[in-house]
């Protein structure tokens, strides 16, 4: 529903916050499979996945992977926002990186702390990526 003029946009719309991060977390999870399958882990042998901690080229593929799905869920929270685009990617990107951090640090084991800075560092970033391409993908395509 379309405020009226006199009526102000809600600078956050939570539907479009928690769209978005599900976006991001399900993305992720679904794409991770096909990953730990390239590396020969089947996602269900956790032994075998948390091996994969202490592999560099996996760590680099997954967080590339992760931050993907989470402009991907930027995208998705800017499009839904109707109105404040990049702040509401920008709040699923904290979203996201807190459930994230909150998962590892809850977690046994995990991935090596340098994974972790650096994953918590640049989701923020790539959910406004993602809110970034949806402003240009909107401006191109004539204001979808």
């Amino acid at each position: 529903m379309r405020a009226r003029p006199d009526q102000v946009e809600p600078a956050v719309r939570v539907t479009a916050i928690l769209v978005g991060w599900l976006v991001d977390t399900l993305s992720t999870s679904i794409a991770g499979i096909p990953l730990l399958a390239a590396f020969g882990v089947d996602a269900l042998d956790q032994t075998a996945v948390d091996r994969l901690n202490d592999a560099p080229d996996f760590l680099v593929a997954s967080l590339a992977l992760g931050l993907v799905c989470t402009a991907l869920g930027g995208f998705v929270t800017a499009h839904l926002a109707r109105g404040a685009e990049m702040r509401n990617a920008v709040v699923m990107g904290v979203a996201s990186a807190a459930s994230a951090l909150l998962l590892a640090l809850t977690g046994v084991g995990g991935p090596p702390v340098w994974y972790l800075g650096l994953g918590t560092a640049l989701t923020v970033p790539a959910a406004a990526v993602g809110a970034l391409v949806r402003e240009r993908t909107r401006t191109e395509a004539g204001k979808l």
